[in-house]
C-alpha cells in the first residue's frame, strides 16, 4: 500500500520518515513540492493524491475543511487518517465535513515526541484511534510501525468527539501542567 503523507511539518515528516524506514512505500505531498525530505519524494498535491492508495493529512486543521472539500471526488473511496487538529475550535477534528470520505483520526491525541520514542520503561504506548471498520486493519499496521499500540474507540463523529476529549487532556497535562511533551497514554485491561 503506497502512504500519502499531505504536510511535510514535524509531524508529517516524522511519521513518513517512520513509515520509510519500515519499509512501507510513502510519498509526501505539499502546495510547494521540493525534490524531497529525508529522502522522500514530495510531489504536488494532486499527483500525490491521484496515486494514493492511503492518504495521512498532517496539515493546519484550520486548512483541512478547503482539503476536504477540494479534494473529495479524489478520496472517496481512499483512506484518510487525519492527524490535523483544529487547535482553538470547538471541535478539533473533519469528521462531519469528510462526508462519504473513509475518515479516520489517528496521531492526533500525541505530540509527535511520542512517534518519535513510543516506548515508555519497554512498553509501548496506546494510539487511540477511530473509524470505519472497513481499513482499520491498515490503520492499526500504520500505528504498529510507529511502535505505538491501537485502540480503536469507534466509527463517526461521536467516536471522533472522545478523541477530541484525549487530545485536550494531552495538551493539559503535556503543556499546561508542565508535565513535558513527552507524555503518552495506556489503557490497562
Amino acid at each position: 500500500m503506497t502512504i500519502t503523507v499531505v504536510g511535510t511539518g514535524h509531524i508529517g515528516s516524522t511519521l513518513a520518515g517512520i513509515w520509510r524506514r519500515a519499509g512501507i512505500p510513502v510519498t509526501m505531498a505539499s502546495r510547494s513540492p521540493q525534490s524531497d525530505v529525508d529522502g522522500i519524494p514530495v510531489l504536488r498535491l494532486d499527483e500525490a493524491l491521484s496515486s494514493a492508495e492511503l492518504v495521512v493529512t498532517a496539515i493546519p486543521g484550520s486548512a483541512m475543511g478547503d482539503f476536504l472539500a477540494d479534494h473529495a471526488t479524489t478520496l472517496a473511496e481512499v483512506p484518510l487518517i487525519d492527524a490535523s487538529n483544529n487547535v482553538g475550535a470547538t471541535v478539533l477534528h473533519h469528521a462531519v465535513q469528510a462526508g462519504s470520505i473513509p475518515y479516520y483520526r489517528a496521531f492526533n491525541t500525541l505530540g509527535v515526541e511520542n512517534f518519535r520514542e513510543p516506548r515508555f520503561d519497554g512498553t509501548p504506548a496506546d494510539l487511540f484511534y477511530s473509524g470505519p471498520p472497513s481499513h482499520q486493519q491498515s490503520v492499526e499496521a500504520l500505528i504498529e510501525a510507529v511502535g505505538l499500540r491501537p485502540v480503536w474507540v469507534g466509527d463517526g463523529p461521536d467516536a471522533a468527539d472522545v478523541l477530541d476529549g484525549l487530545t485536550r487532556l494531552w495538551f493539559t497535562l503535556a503543556l499546561q501542567q508542565g508535565r513535558g511533551r513527552h507524555l503518552a497514554f495506556r489503557m490497562l485491561p
